[in-house]
């Protein structure tokens, strides 16, 4: 139901617009928001084995044996990310195309989604970079209290994630005219990740202006025992850090931006 409002949204705004001209879009986005953006990924492996055989006579057998050292490794990358809000639905809810340019990669890439009042992104999973989807959670319309922001504001969300939910707690820690700092913390107890930031938020004009997010994802699997009553454990750590700076707004420019 709410996909269809969103694309009636957005083809009345597609079809009320004159026929472009040659080389020109079908459509001019009712607002567009730049940012400068970088991604960090972090990966620490650690394996380990329990319970294997000593030939020595004198041996153990469920002795524990230490694995050699995990590995590690990271990635990481640059670009900017366009948010172009082509609609708004009735309930509040903005219809979007987002664009990513990402350093090393000559084509940008597009994809049509929406956010909901309540800063649920709506776009489907394996499309936008994670930092994209962060950083367009906070366009919700709703996404803070209406009756205004200040160092005792505090709200919670409880949104649906695939077979678990997701928990995050909002805190404003300062404020400063109009941009508000938000503590956030996330969890994700189904897939054992946690989140934690802190974003600069532009109240009156209800974008993110900055934002520092770091997530923390862990997993491990267990091998079968051997025949010498071996067994192994690997567990693999990811760290997640985001970040994004806003770069221009149409509609209007913070303070110190």
């Amino acid at each position: 139901m709410l996909a269809a409002i969103v694309l009636a949204a957005l083809t009345a705004a597609a079809t009320s617009t004159p026929a472009p001209s040659v080389g020109q879009p079908t459509y001019k986005p009712l607002r567009e928001v730049v940012y400068k953006v970088v991604a960090n990924l972090q990966i620490n492996d650690t394996s380990e084995s329990y319970g294997g055989f000593n030939p020595d006579p004198s041996g153990v057998i469920g002795s524990y044996n230490a694995a050699p050292p995990g590995s590690s490794g990271s990635t990481g990358n640059t670009g900017t990310v366009t948010v172009d809000i082509m609609a708004v639905a009735p309930d509040g809810t903005l219809g979007m195309q987002v664009t990513e340019q990402w350093n090393g990669i000559a084509r940008p890439l597009t994809f049509d989604g929406a956010v909901a009042p309540d800063g649920t992104v709506q776009f489907q999973q394996s499309t936008i970079h994670d930092v994209t989807r962060e950083l367009l959670s906070y366009f919700g319309t709703k996404f803070a209290p209406s009756d205004g922001l200040d160092t005792s504001s505090r709200w919670q969300t409880n949104q649906p994630y695939m077979n678990g939910n997701v928990m995050t707690d909002y805190s404003v820690s300062a404020v400063n005219g109009s941009i508000v700092t938000i503590q956030k913390k996330q969890t994700i107890k189904n897939f054992d990740v946690y989140t934690e930031g802190t974003i600069q938020y532009e109240a009156t004009t209800l974008v993110p202006v900055s934002g520092r997010v770091t997530k923390r994802m862990s997993s491990s699997t267990n091998g079968n025992a051997t025949e010498n009553l071996s067994a192994s454990q690997t567990s693999r750590d990811r760290t997640l850090t985001l970040r994004f700076d806003l770069v221009s707004d149409t509609h209007a420019t913070p303070a110190g931006h």
